[in-house]
């Protein structure tokens, strides 16, 4: 499931970034945004327009009740679903989504993200609902979720969020768009783009929290590996050869044992990236 996220991008960069128009004037960042808080989402009614919905769909049959997920695999079967599934699509507007293994859950929290640290787009279902008390027409939204990919195995949980890219965001609120085509879509978001590391159990609170409360605590899950390329003066053509550079590296034990080091630490590098593309399955 997925029960807490993180909208921190301002509504200027999102709308800039997804092509939209915002109706609200204004959106502090959440660093830890909970069921019945609400969040910007792109609706397929207008899909030119970033619009504020609630954390949590509201069923015409119980007012009182909030689901957050709606499975996957259900859409087509579960008359609820299916009907929404068919009309009402959104995509929830995240920076990073907060996960714990099944059986702790957010007691040992992990906070999942991009890699490249965009914001990205999670599939929603919403509805409008009309508060009885007041007569206010409140947006609601449940985050379909799909089975697990490596990274959320890897952290312990069963369910991911399905996350839509660039490629399918436009074809999810287009209610032109065949079912048949989007149904594969509900699929794992590939691990390699994502990462995650541990953060406080304090997030378990649902009410709002500082920032410093997603900095890591533990290793991220997967290594991260930032090339830093450094000009080197090589002096081939200039007086020294490369069997020359050789033998002097050789004549040189200090030399030498940097040449040693540098070799084994990309031989190391080598090996994880192997180790970390190697996602059978997916």
């Amino acid at each position: 499931m997925c029960g807490r996220y993180v909208v921190t991008t301002t509504f200027e960069a999102v709308e800039k970034k997804f092509n939209v128009k915002s109706t609200f004037s204004e959106f502090p960042p959440n660093y830890n945004l909970a069921p019945s808080n609400f969040g910007p989402v792109i609706t397929s009614d207008d899909p030119t327009k970033l619009q504020l919905f609630r954390f949590g769909y509201t069923p015409l049959w119980n007012e009182k009740k909030l689901l957050i997920n709606a499975r996957g695999e259900n859409l087509l079967t579960k008359r609820m679903w299916k009907q929404l599934y068919t009309t009402k699509r959104c995509l929830v507007i995240a920076d990073a989504f907060m996960e714990g293994p099944e059986m702790e859950k957010l007691s040992k929290p992990y906070l999942v993200y991009m890699r490249d640290r965009e914001p990205f787009t999670m599939a929603a279902l919403y509805s409008m609902w009309v508060d009885t008390k007041t007569g206010e027409e409140i947006g609601t939204f449940a985050i379909v979720t799909t089975e697990a990919n490596k990274l959320m195995k890897e952290i312990g949980h069963h369910r991911s969020p399905v996350i839509l890219g660039k490629d399918i965001r436009e074809d999810w609120v287009n209610m032109k768009t065949k079912l048949s085509d989007l149904t594969p879509w509900i699929r794992p978001y590939e691990s390699l783009k994502m990462n995650a590391y541990p953060i406080t159990p304090k997030i378990r609170s649902p009410k709002e929290v500082p920032a410093s409360y997603l900095d890591p605590i533990g290793d991220q899950v997967f290594k991260e590996f930032k090339l830093k390329i450094t000009p080197t003066l090589e002096l081939q053509g200039m007086g020294q050869t490369s069997s020359s550079k050789r033998r002097m590296i050789a004549d040189n034990p200090e030399l030498s044992a940097k040449e040693e080091e540098r070799k084994r630490k990309l031989d190391e590098m080598q090996k994880e990236i192997l180790r970390q593309t190697d996602y059978p399955g997916e």
